[in-house]
């Protein structure tokens, strides 16, 4: 009987697991990087647990997904050891500039130290408006969201060795976006730039443990790092004045841990997870007239955020499985605004305020290994509680300040999530459907378009193809 029991986990684990790595593959589940942790095997979750990168060795793919044009190769290398190289991975953070209150920037129109980058003499006289090349123009984009995003890593490394039973993992990874616009009147001088950067730096380590016990399968514990730097500068030199304005991240930083267990529990595996990460999104604005600076703006932005959650994959039969997971995150940040107006001091405004998110997905998801060539997956996401742009807002006024700040709950929603799988020897196709498209069809007598896919990908195990060595 516990052989039956052992082979029927067995094949539940192998329906779920992803034999070839893709978001896409996860996403027909219903479950994204975030919540990645609530099936064995998923290819997002070594990104936040390289410890669980196994089984990938010689692999490579390709894949398109909302926002993530990404590819990437697993190398097998002696003393069990794997190497992941990736370009195209999503960052941890990509609004650097918008109103939301996770932003790194106060998304008001009007800035605490009274700089308005759209002006055209934020800088002072001599504005930047008489170019052929419309410098003000590209100074106002210091505060445009659209021209402030960084969404992809250009690289990132991941490594996994094993240590007798135990899984030691880290990885590494960069990603940035530069736009930068110069002037020059060579016959009096004259000067104008605009520089906007942007930044992350990412470090994780992570650990994998078996137990193996009658009820505790193993544990696994993740630490992650993750620098934010941006630095949006518009300067002039004007009848040999020099100036500068702009805005830059203020030491902010993300740093968490994570800790996720496995148990086996009657006939099914029972995951738990926690997560702390204390967040930095601090800057400041400033503006600096013959290297001296008239005006700054110190924005302090901290936060906290915790999550806890409950899986379990439950076998139905030896090609179906089911599973279902819940995630209860809060985000809390408690932001001051120290305003400085030099020399006149009586023009500083400090204010504060704290803002908060709160969200709770509830995932149900269904595999199925229908033969030997294809997959499937159907998953239903259902926000439990789901907290709207909460963000706060500041407007100054001339004898103080008013602070206000808005916490909205939107109504429960649901999504629906499909995929298939098709296996051809070594490589792997993955479809996610566009859920809309069997709702409505594709809209083919009408010309108008309604995609067939979400996301698309391919992965190809060479590793197959590699003779044994005799």
């Amino acid at each position: 009987m516990w052989k039956r029991q052992l082979l029927l986990l067995l094949v539940f684990f192998l329906s779920f697991r992803s034999l070839h790595p893709t978001y896409t593959r996860s996403a027909g589940y219903g479950i994204d990087r975030a919540i990645s942790w609530m099936i064995d095997g998923q290819f997002p979750f070594i990104f936040e647990n390289p410890a669980f990168m196994i089984g990938y060795e010689n692999n490579i793919y390709l894949e398109y997904f909302n926002t993530i044009r990404m590819g990437g190769i697993f190398i097998g290398l002696p003393q069990e050891t794997t190497l992941g190289i990736f370009s195209g991975s999503t960052t941890d953070f990509t609004t650097y500039n918008t109103a939301d209150f996770q932003s790194l920037f106060h998304g008001v129109s009007d800035d605490p130290a009274r700089i308005d980058f759209a002006n055209a003499n934020f800088l002072g006289n001599g504005a930047l408006s008489t170019t052929p090349l419309n410098m003000r123009a590209a100074a106002a984009d210091i505060r445009n969201p659209e021209a402030n995003l960084l969404e992809n890593r250009n690289v990132e490394l991941l490594a996994n060795r094993s240590f007798g039973k135990w899984q030691a993992g880290a990885g590494v990874g960069y990603g940035f976006a530069r736009d930068e616009q110069f002037f020059k009147d060579t016959q009096n001088s004259n000067e104008e730039r605009v520089d906007l950067f942007k930044s992350e730096f990412r470090l994780v380590l992570g650990l994998l443990i078996p137990l193996n016990t009658d009820i505790l399968r193993n544990i696994a514990g993740s630490a992650v790092f993750t620098k934010h730097t941006l630095s949006n500068i518009a300067s002039k030199t004007f009848n040999n004045v020099p100036a500068q304005g702009g805005y830059e991240s203020d030491g902010a930083f993300d740093a968490g841990l994570r800790l996720r267990t496995s148990s086996s529990f009657r006939k099914s595996l029972l995951h738990t997870h926690l997560g702390y990460t204390y967040l930095n999104r601090s800057g400041r604005s400033y503006v600096t007239t013959n290297y001296v600076t008239s005006r700054e703006g110190i924005y302090e932005r901290k936060g906290h955020r915790f999550q806890i959650g409950l899986a379990n994959e439950i076998p139905l039969t030896e090609k179906l499985s089911l599973f279902w997971g819940s995630e209860f995150f809060y985000e809390s940040f408690h932001n001051v605004y120290k305003a400085k107006a030099i020399p006149n001091v009586a023009d500083s405004r400090n204010f504060d305020t704290t803002v908060y998110l709160i969200r709770m997905p509830l995932v149900l998801g269904i595999g199925a290994n229908l033969t030997e060539s294809f997959a499937l997956r159907f998953g239903i996401r259902h926000n439990v509680v789901n907290s709207g742009n909460n963000y706060e807002s500041s407007t100054q006024v001339s004898n103080g300040t008013i602070v206000t700040s808005r916490s909205q709950f939107l109504s429960a929603a649901s999504s629906l999530s499909f995929g298939l799988s098709y296996f051809w020897g070594p490589l792997s196709f993955d479809w996610l459907a566009n859920i809309s498209l069997l709702q409505k069809g594709p809209y083919f007598v009408s010309g108008q378009i309604n995609d067939m896919a979400l996301a698309f990908a391919v992965s190809f195990r060479y590793g197959s193809l590699i003779s044994p060595k005799k």
